[in-house]
């Protein structure tokens, strides 16, 4: 069977069982892109990767964005915060988030993806 036929079966059996629990189409192909590989609105950080990154960024003595923005995993950042470029100390031992960028806010790190400036991931600096 071709990778094609077994996506369409896929998906059918999803429409399927959305429209029987009372969903909709819509939000069961949603959640097949949110389950796929490589589309993910957060990242699965260990608690020792939480602390590599949070210690690294304590140490660089980064300001505080000072722009009223809410902090939401999911949550889209405006094109006028500035994000900066994962430091290569954190880069080299997380390497999740190597193509991430970051801002901080509330001493806590705000972790994007770049690509869609979407929030992955926030960690409290404290």
């Amino acid at each position: 069977m071709s990778p094609a036929r077994i996506r369409l079966g896929i998906i059918a059996t999803i429409a399927v069982w959305s429209l029987l629990t009372g969903g909709s189409i819509a939000e069961a192909q949603a959640q097949n892109q949110r389950d796929r590989p490589g589309i993910s609105s957060h990242l699965n950080l260990t608690m020792e990767q939480r602390h590599i990154i949070k210690e690294i960024i304590k140490g660089l003595k980064i300001e505080n964005e000072p722009r009223n923005i809410q902090l939401v995993v999911g949550q889209i950042i405006p094109k006028t915060i500035l994000l900066r470029a994962m430091p290569l100390d954190i880069s080299q031992k997380v390497s999740q988030v190597k193509n991430h960028v970051f801002f901080l806010k509330n001493d806590r790190v705000v972790l994007v993806d770049p690509k869609n400036n979407k929030v992955v991931d926030i960690i409290e600096l404290q």
